[in-house]
């Protein structure tokens, strides 16, 4: 309800707090030896998922990290938390995350954010539309291939 009646400016308002809280839980994180990213996907059937991170593109050549299930499972993190971690090398010298916390305050605001820029989304912003009939003369295009009415039906069965 509250975020219902935002405007532009709580917009703007909110994206500088997160902007900053996130900048300071950077700082926390680098002292630590730690970084912060967002936890984007897990991929339950195959048992890892990916944390987004920006900040490891320099150190380990790519902004998604991997993580396991295992730390996925018992650290109690979600998608789309934004999350605190460590970076162990794999026997094949990947990075893989370890230690993943939840940024819980970091985690609502963004959230929170996200809302209020899905209600302040002009309508069809967005969405991706075709031409317009007009262009094709009020009709739509012909198929590139003859479907199986165009070619009499199915073929008869052989005995």
């Amino acid at each position: 309800a509250e975020l219902a009646r935002c405007t532009a400016d709580d917009l703007a308002l909110l994206e500088l707090e997160v902007k900053d809280m996130e900048r300071k839980a950077k700082d926390v994180a680098k002292l630590k030896d730690s970084f912060v990213g967002l936890m984007a996907r897990y991929i339950e059937d195959q048992g890892f998922g990916f944390i987004s991170c920006p900040e490891c593109k320099d150190a380990w050549g790519k902004t998604d990290i991997f993580v396991g299930g295992r730390h996925f499972m018992t650290s109690g993190i979600d998608v789309g938390d934004m999350v605190t971690f460590q970076i162990e090398k794999d026997g094949k010298d990947m990075p893989r995350a370890c230690n993943p916390k939840t940024l819980p305050e970091l985690t609502k605001l963004c959230k929170k954010l996200k809302k209020m820029r899905e209600i302040l989304r002009p309508a069809g912003a967005g969405v991706k539309r075709g031409p317009p009939q007009e262009a094709f003369g009020g009709a739509l295009p012909a198929a590139k291939r003859p479907t199986l009415s165009a070619l009499g039906g199915f073929p008869p069965r052989p005995p």
